[in-house]
């Protein structure tokens, strides 16, 4: 099993978005008003790639639409 540390996490209004690193990149995880909406997986984009991706989720600029298409894991 692939062991998930926390890198960085950032919330907005209802919004909030976990950085995670792991063996083989980074990989975000998604949530919207404290609920579980996805994760994508970013292991050969860079730290800074994956940051503003999860900064982007929590400002409105990734949106559900985008999260539903790259999604690889949802609760």
């Amino acid at each position: 099993m692939n062991k998930r540390e926390l890198h960085v996490e950032y919330e907005s209004d209802n919004k909030q978005a976990r950085v995670m690193t792991t063996s083989e990149g980074f990989e975000v995880d998604y949530f919207d008003k404290g609920i579980a909406t996805g994760t994508i997986l970013y292991h050969e984009k860079s730290r800074y790639y994956a940051e503003d991706a999860a900064w982007n989720w929590c400002t409105g600029i990734l949106t559900d639409e985008t999260l539903n298409r790259y999604k690889v894991i949802s609760d």
